[in-house]
This record gives C-alpha cells, structure tokens and sequence, in this order.
C-alpha cells in the first residue's frame, strides 16, 4: 500500500473510535502518524534530497536514528537479515519499541503519555494493512510467522477498499448513522480483510 493509503484506511477506522471522546484531535493524529512509521525502512528515501516531502523525510530520519542501527541489532542477534523494507520496521517489536520511546519522550515533556498507545494502534493497522499483500510481513519476528495476502501493493483495489472504509466514517459525519453504527461497520469491514490473510 501506498502511504496515502495507509493514512486514508487508518483515519477511516480509527475516527468512529475516537470521535467526540476527551482529546481525540491528537489521538487521531498519533494514529494516522503511527499508520505511516513501518515505511520508514524504504531505503530509497534519501532525508537530504531535495525533492522529498516533509512526510518522507521525517520517516527517511527515522530510518537513520531508529531502524538502521537497531534492525542490524536484531539481525546479528537472530541471525537473520531483518535490514530491508518489510524488515525489524514491519514488526510488533518495532512498533513497541517506538512507541515507548515516545511515550517517554511524551511523558518528560509532561504531556499525555497514552498518546502513544494510539501511536503503536496505528503501526499495528499498517502491518495488518501490509499483510494483505503478497509480499506479506513477517510481525511476530523471531518466531517466523508471515502473514500475507492477494492484493498486489499497486492493485488499484486499494483504492477501493481504502474507500470502503471511508463509507462508515462519512455516513457517521454526514449524522446519518451513529458511532455504534459506524464502529460496527467499520469492525465487520477490517474483520472481512482480516479472513483473507494466509499463514505460512
């Protein structure tokens, strides 16, 4: 999936959960931001060029100061290259390493600290989203486990299933439907992607 991608199916499951609960603006936010780190192990995001936008290169940063020494850690340690996109990035471990980091980092700067549960929410729907591919991820390194779909990553159908989620959400906003009803249908939608997942 493409970033946008990852960012429009994460704003559309998350937001019937959030809205109008107490500070939803930001938890939205860490969400959709969370959505996009995984990518941050693309290597052909260089952080100096020019021509990037402002997304890639906070991700290209924090492929530097994050993924790249820590995914060779991992590596050595287990014996397996887990350097590559879909790599140490594409896992659980990842996402909760990085979402205690900035959970300290939010809790020194004495701000809410839970934000960072939203954060490690939306790195987790980016792996599920992933799985659907053929390429798949392997989340629950070290134990080997890969999940993976049919969807090809630039198969228009994305696009399409993107929208599909955004039904519910736009339904509730327009107030023709309430929250139970948008999470509901929300809920069965991620749940019918989910069955189409194969283990291996």
């Amino acid at each position: 999936m493409m970033l946008r991608q990852h960012a429009t199916a994460t704003f559309a499951i998350s937001f019937p959960f959030l809205f109008p609960g107490p500070g939803w603006i930001p938890a939205l936010l860490f969400t959709v931001f969370g959505s996009l780190l995984p990518d941050m192990d693309i290597s052909d995001c260089n952080p100096v060029s020019g021509n990037k936008g402002a997304v890639s290169r906070v991700l290209s940063f924090l492929g530097l100061v994050f993924n790249w020494p820590v995914s060779r850690i991992f590596s050595l340690v287990s014996g397996k290259d887990m350097t590559g996109h879909r790599g140490f990035a594409h896992t659980v471990i990842a996402g909760l390493l990085l979402s205690a980091l900035v959970g300290l980092l939010l809790f020194v700067a004495k701000l809410n600290y839970v934000y960072a549960a939203w954060l490690l929410i939306g790195y987790l729907l980016h792996l599920l989203e992933d799985a659907m591919t053929p390429s798949g991820v392997e989340p629950f390194f070290p134990f080997g486990k890969k999940l993976y779909g049919r969807i090809k990553t630039d198969n228009p159908a994305w696009d399409v299933i993107t929208v599909l989620l955004c039904v519910p959400t736009g339904i509730f906003l327009l107030g023709l439907a309430g929250s139970e009803t948008a999470r509901a249908s929300v809920a069965l939608l991620v749940l019918a992607l989910v069955l189409t997942i194969r283990i291996k």
